[in-house]
């Protein structure tokens, strides 16, 4: 599963063809700072809880564990390279695990002309990319009325957090040496890959940042 993330670039490249309509940032080095601003801790509470994704019943909140390896397709390469490495910084500051400037790309943003035609190529085409969606939730999610569309890609891990494969496609082993606990999870979800897929009229107006 791990090695289908690594691949997801290449295979959704086929699709993301539409002109780049992102303005250029002001300079090429300019990169706007990330602000914090003071709230009511009642507020920020409700929020964050509001905003989690959701968890089945004595379940794990996924998140990136391993590197996080940004990259853009859709739009030129100048304006790919300043999302990117904004997407780097703002990773960085949440605390996100982010790859080398070599790694291969699994957080991905992917501009186009139409975003249900693009999911719906990619269904019939390379399904295995939109992880474990069923073709009820993919039809939803081509369907949905705004000009955007995010999913994820899923892996497991130990205790340890070593990644697990699974040794066929719905079975994962744990082999460790760890004794059972009950604080401590012999495994658990992660994410490897994430894709949001945007329609280009969505950046008309807006900058590189």
């Amino acid at each position: 599963m791990r090695r289908r993330a690594c691949y997801l670039i290449g295979a959704l490249t086929l699709f993301a063809c539409a002109p780049g309509l992102a303005q250029e940032p002001r300079s090429g080095t300019e990169q706007a700072p990330i602000v914090v601003q003071g709230r009511s801790p009642d507020l920020a509470i409700s929020e964050l809880v509001q905003s989690l994704p959701p968890a089945p019943a004595n379940g794990h909140i996924r998140r990136f564990e391993h590197s996080a390896c940004p990259a853009v397709i859709g739009i030129p390469p100048d304006q790919r390279l300043a999302v990117a490495t904004r997407m780097r910084a703002v990773g960085t500051a949440a605390g996100v695990p982010m790859g080398s400037a070599r790694c291969r790309p699994n957080v991905l943003v992917l501009v186009t002309s139409d975003k249900r035609q693009f999911i719906e190529q990619l269904a019939r085409r390379f399904p295995s990319y939109l992880g474990e969606l069923s073709a009820r939730d993919i039809t939803r999610l081509a369907q949905s009325p705004g000009p955007t569309a995010l999913w994820h890609l899923n892996g497991m891990v130990d205790a340890d957090g070593r990644a697990i494969n699974p040794a066929s496609d719905s079975v994962a082993v744990v082999r460790t040496t760890r004794a059972d606990s009950r604080i401590t999870e012999q495994a658990h979800s992660e994410f490897i890959g994430s894709a949001l897929v945007v329609e280009a009229r969505a950046l008309e107006g807006l900058t590189t940042i």
